[in-house]
């Protein structure tokens, strides 16, 4: 998710909406946000991208991560119920989820660059799919597919960008407003995962 309309108003700022709904930012030396550095360290140098990317944890009960591009810079914030035991959809030791969940939020930064001046984003048609996907859900769509890519590209296991859709859904999880069902987006994945894997079997470093 990226905390932008479709039309992608750059003025709302990522530390305005924390701060409007009371949600703290963790500090460094909490454990998980650690985790999320780490990772991201790993994962920035894939974007191939000169935006600066960073990656934050909030104390927040919500299973949601968000981003927003200013200027040069991706701000990500995953509240810290992703990882709760009941419905969180990353495994408290597992990299390789938390790697599915920057990269997509990744991915929509990289959207949002690209498609500057105007700042609207079109991802074309999707075709071949369950269910038709709208414009806003072919944007998601299009971010898990770069998320996939990076996240194999930095060496953590593709195949945990499936694990954690289905996750959510098995959990009863419900999308939010613009995302695709999450099984629409396994079936959108998967036809991504082989080139997916040939990345992720050349990678220096496995996580």
């Amino acid at each position: 998710m990226i905390l932008q309309t479709l039309s992608f108003d750059l003025r709302a700022t990522f530390k305005e909406l924390y701060q409007r709904y009371w949600i703290r930012k963790a500090d460094n030396k909490n454990p998980t946000a650690q985790r999320i550095h780490h990772v991201l360290k790993q994962m920035a140098p894939q974007a191939n991208s000169s935006l600066k990317f960073q990656a934050d944890l909030y104390y927040h009960g919500s299973t949601n991560a968000q981003a927003v591009l200013e200027k040069n810079t991706c701000y990500i914030g995953i509240l810290e119920g992703m990882w709760h035991k009941k419905w969180g959809i990353i495994r408290e030791s597992s990299q390789d989820d938390l790697a599915a969940i920057l990269g997509h939020e990744m991915g929509h930064c990289l959207l949002a660059a690209r498609a500057r001046p105007s700042d609207k984003i079109e991802v074309p048609p999707i075709l071949g799919l369950s269910r038709y996907l709208s414009p806003a859900e072919r944007i998601e769509a299009e971010s898990d597919r770069l998320g996939l890519i990076m996240m194999a590209k930095a060496g953590f296991n593709p195949h945990h960008s499936i694990e954690v859709m289905r996750r959510a859904h098995q959990k009863g999880l419900r999308p939010s407003g613009g995302h695709p069902p999450f099984l629409v987006r396994v079936e959108y994945l998967r036809r991504f995962l082989t080139e997916a894997m040939h990345y992720y079997q050349k990678a220096n470093n496995k996580y």
